[in-house]
């Protein structure tokens, strides 16, 4: 119960991160320089990855209180390879936009595809899912692991873009928390797909969602400190091997 209670709370803090970072593209949007196109495509993807995870933590809690024997349980263990291969490939089109942002100095065209190749990544990773059929461990994990460490490296080449391209400070301190969760669910995950093989220890669901739990609370404090200073106009420096004033989009 704790740990389905802990998927619901970490599918509200991802939209709450959410929300919060399309709070500061609200408030520094006119003109946007090259940091706010990057908090608009983390809050586009991360409002989607939020709503999928709140449906799918709304019906592991559900089919846990039915029973195995019933009918929403076996949908949810059905459809949960879906649902996280949705959210796998919805981030990585999301790591994929970021780093063609800041490597481009901001050009038009990634906020014009933003949506539709975020969309297009959920519906990949939704078909892939489907696909698969019912979740099991020792065929599901390595999958996720696989799309999440091609992430991991995307991200890692985006953070790097960052600091040549004046990412300002905050989001760069967002991505990194992001990141270091990330590698740490890789870890998991990689361990998790073992947790069928007899004699094999393995580390538990709660604590994994207790460690994720942590780090997506660390990025809404993160976030809503951006926020803070958006409200009083005022733009944080940026992290850059090569310091020069933030410029707009082009």
């Amino acid at each position: 119960m704790v740990t389905l209670l802990l998927q619901g709370a970490i599918a509200a803090l991802i939209l709450g991160c959410g929300f919060v970072a399309l709070g500061i593209c609200r408030r520094h949007g006119n003109p946007p320089t090259l940091s706010i196109e990057g908090w608009r495509l983390t809050a586009a993807a991360l409002l989607i990855a939020g709503s999928v995870a709140a449906v799918q933590a709304s019906f592991a809690g559900l089919s846990v209180y039915l029973g195995a024997s019933s009918t929403i349980y076996q949908q949810y263990i059905r459809w949960a390879p879906a649902a996280n291969l949705s959210r796998s490939w919805l981030m990585l089109a999301f790591g994929a936009l970021l780093l063609a942002l800041f490597a481009s100095g901001g050009s038009r065209k990634v906020p014009r595809i933003a949506a539709p190749v975020l969309f297009l990544g959920a519906l990949i990773g939704l078909v892939m899912g489907g696909v698969e059929g019912p979740l099991t461990a020792a065929r599901h994990f390595p999958r996720v692991v696989v799309l999440d460490l091609v992430e991991l490296i995307v991200l890692g080449a985006v953070l790097l873009a960052g600091l040549v391209r004046s990412m300002d400070r905050l989001l760069w301190s967002f991505i990194v928390l992001y990141v270091v969760r990330l590698a740490l669910n890789i870890l998991w995950m990689a361990a998790r797909a073992w947790v069928d093989t007899p004699g094999i220890w393995v580390p538990s669901a709660r604590g994994r969602v207790m460690i994720s739990a942590a780090f997506w609370a660390a990025m809404l404090t993160v976030a809503g400190y951006r926020l803070l200073l958006a409200r009083r106009g005022i733009h944080p420096e940026a992290l850059t091997l090569d310091p020069q004033p933030e410029t707009h989009t082009r």
